[in-house]
Formats: structure tokens, C-alpha cells, sequence
């Protein structure tokens, strides 16, 4: 969960390669635990990010990956 917070912030920074690292970072260490709330967090999160990099082909693999 810090990794998240951190990209979150990262992101608030426009700091975008250091928020998809830390996003990245969370989603390796949720898919280990199996934690199915955090791994949606996570790809949320990087949809996110990929969008304020106008990613959109990316953005939306990460938000297909929700459904």
C-alpha cells in the first residue's frame, strides 16, 4: 500500500516515471498475496497515470484489466 501511496503523490508531483515505478512495485507485491482489492487499486492507479500522460492505449488496458 506505501508503494501506492508514494505514486500517488508522485503523480500529484507530475513525477510520472516514479509514479509507475511505486505502482508497479505495489502491483508485483499484491499479486504474491493475491490481494484482489489492491491489484484493482493498483491498475486504477496506473490508468490513472498513463491518462495524465495522454497513454490513452494504456490507460485503457489498465481499466480493462477492472471489469
Amino acid at each position: 500500500m506505501l508503494h501506492n501511496h508514494l505514486a500517488c503523490c508522485y503523480l500529484e508531483l507530475k513525477q510520472y516515471d516514479l509514479a509507475i515505478e511505486h505502482v508497479k512495485f505495489s502491483l508485483v507485491i499484491s499479486e504474491k498475496s493475491l490481494d484482489i482489492e489492491r491489484i484493482e487499486l493498483s491498475y486504477m492507479l496506473m490508468g490513472d497515470i498513463f491518462e495524465k500522460q495522454q497513454k490513452y492505449d494504456l490507460t485503457l488496458e489498465c481499466y480493462e484489466k477492472l471489469v
